[in-house]
């Protein structure tokens, strides 16, 4: 009579087990396609420079004048890391007004834009690059000088481009990138 009983229990429990088992996996169940969520891919705005040729290119940055938002913009792209310095040091710009009197009074032939490094980072192809920007100014422009200094508060250059950017130069590669920069450049 035992031996009934623990027969009996032992199909009690493997019934038991069974729809606990069959449960679980009931639970477990991918949902139909349509409820199941996709992960949406962000491509940063900034990803179409790498498609376009940029005004100034050397080992540290590539330097595109763009629009972006409506708005015109100087952009130092940076394949890979930032060094510190490069990461903490301002970037100075000068711009060469075509009409001489925006210069005022000063004794400077260029109008100063100088600017915190504001870098933010984006990823593509697997690949890591850094950006920096300001606006441009809403003059015409003859021509461009730029680069970043060294560490906060020190008056050295760490980085400048070799050659100042003319309009004259830089105006195919805009037309070429079909972009919407308006470098108010006289013809």
């Amino acid at each position: 009579m035992m031996k009934k009983f623990f027969s009996n229990i032992s199909i009690i429990l493997g019934t038991v087990l069974l729809f606990a088992v069959s449960y679980s996996c009931k639970k477990e169940e991918k949902k139909p396609f349509e409820e199941v969520e996709t992960q949406e891919v962000v491509v940063s705005p900034y990803a179409q420079l790498l498609e376009k040729t940029p005004v100034y290119k050397d080992s540290i940055y590539a330097i595109y004048l763009t629009t972006m938002s409506g708005v015109d913009k100087i952009i130092y792209l940076k394949e890979g890391e930032l060094t510190s310095v490069q990461e903490e040091s301002k970037f100075f710009l000068h711009i060469y007004p075509t009409d001489k009197e925006l210069l005022g009074e000063t004794k400077t032939s260029s109008l100063i834009y100088d600017f915190k490094n504001n870098a933010s980072e984006f990823s593509h192809l697997g690949t890591g690059y850094h950006v920096s920007e300001t606006d441009l100014p809403e003059i015409d422009i003859d021509k461009i000088n730029t680069g970043q200094y060294g560490y906060q508060g020190d008056s050295s250059i760490n980085w400048r481009i070799s050659k100042i950017l003319t309009t004259e130069a830089m105006r195919p590669i805009i037309q070429g990138n079909n972009d919407d920069v308006v470098l108010r450049i006289e013809n």
